[in-house]
């Protein structure tokens, strides 16, 4: 269970929460819908505790940041910023494989590989493994770096505007392999979606 408890949440003067109750339970993806600048982005940033809260905690199973340190609370996550720039000159496979970071070796290991292949598989981006990221359209950036966050294989998702840069058919994609995972996994997933028809198919 993640557990908001009277959480206040601010940029500068701009008081964006201030008595924020709210459990989000396993098994289920959560939806946050709203108009620009009412602070979606910064409730996911606070929960993965880039941003400091001005009052209130945040529990998961029971236990806080503050209990576990920044390190140890964020490798629960699977988290995908909105803006998701990558500047270096790696491979799709490269990228993926970059989701299992905190246990990867000198050597990457065929478990780490095969890993990364299922999950591009999944998504029917397989045949991009070997191409440069530099090379792909936004959209297909997107679906990558979606496909790195499964493989870190989190307790809790956290998606900002995940489908903002895919087409129709790729969104749904991306939604019901998401839907699907949260069951299959016992995820806790919290996604900011803009399209309330996407929200209203697919969020509990």
């Amino acid at each position: 269970m993640l557990e908001f408890n009277h959480v206040a949440i601010a940029l500068g003067k701009q008081v964006l929460s201030r008595d924020l109750c709210m459990q989000l339970s396993p098994g289920q993806l959560h939806v946050i819908i709203g108009p620009n600048g009412t602070g979606k982005t910064s409730l996911l940033r606070a929960l993965f505790g880039e941003l400091p809260l001005q009052k209130g905690t945040i529990r998961f199973n029971g236990r806080t940041l503050a209990d576990l340190g920044a390190n140890r609370w964020r490798q629960q996550f699977g988290y995908m910023p909105q803006n998701n720039q990558l500047e270096l000159e790696l491979s799709v496979l490269e990228v993926v494989v970059l989701g299992r970071l905190q246990s990867l070796k000198l050597r990457l290991s065929d478990d780490d590989l095969r890993a990364a292949m299922t999950a591009l598989q999944s998504l029917g981006m397989a045949h991009l493994a070997d191409r440069p990221m530099s090379t792909l359209s936004g959209g297909q950036r997107q679906m990558v770096l979606f496909a790195q966050v499964l493989l870190r294989e989190p307790q809790i998702m956290l998606l900002d505007e995940p489908v903002s840069a895919l087409d129709l058919q790729h969104q749904m994609q991306l939604m019901e392999h998401l839907h699907h995972q949260t069951r299959q996994r016992n995820w806790i997933s919290l996604v900011v979606l803009h399209d309330l028809n996407l929200a209203a198919q697919f969020a509990d």
